[in-house]
C-alpha cells in the first residue's frame, strides 16, 4: 500500500491537460503523489529576459534593424519612401517589436505598414 497522498492539483495523472497541449504538473512534477517538499523554486530564467542576447559588459545587445528577410524587406520599403527620419523610425520600430512578439512578419502587418506608409507620404 502507498503511504503517498495522490495530487490534487492533476489528480494523480502526473499531468496537466488542456484543449492545446499536455504538459507535466507543476504541483508534482509529474509523480502523480502530493510532493514532499513544498516551497518555492526559482522560476526567474523563465523570462524572455533571460534568454535575451548579451553584448559586453552583460548588458542585452539593442536590436537596431529587423532580422528577418521580411522585416529586412518592409523596413526597406519604409525607407525608400522618403519619409521623415522620426517616422521611417517609428515604423521600423514598429515592425522589430513585431518581429520580437511574433517571430515573423504576417502579410496582414505588412498590409497595414504599407497603407499607413501610403497615408502618410500623400
Amino acid at each position: 500500500m502507498n503511504n503517498k497522498e495522490t495530487c490534487g492539483v492533476c489528480g494523480g495523472d502526473g499531468r496537466i491537460i488542456t484543449a492545446h497541449q499536455s504538459t507535466s504538473c507543476p504541483a508534482c512534477r509529474g509523480s502523480g503523489y502530493k510532493s514532499e517538499n513544498v516551497g518555492f523554486h526559482d522560476v526567474t530564467k523563465t523570462k524572455p529576459s533571460h534568454h535575451e542576447k548579451r553584448g559586453p559588459g552583460g548588458k542585452v545587445a539593442k536590436k537596431t534593424a529587423p532580422t528577418t528577410p521580411a522585416g529586412r524587406e518592409l523596413a526597406e520599403a519604409v525607407k525608400a519612401a522618403g519619409l521623415s527620419d522620426e517616422v521611417t523610425a517609428r515604423l521600423t520600430h514598429s515592425i522589430m517589436d513585431y518581429e520580437d512578439r511574433k517571430g515573423s512578419i504576417t502579410k496582414t502587418f505588412s498590409r497595414l505598414i504599407m497603407k499607413e506608409v501610403r497615408a502618410l507620404s500623400s
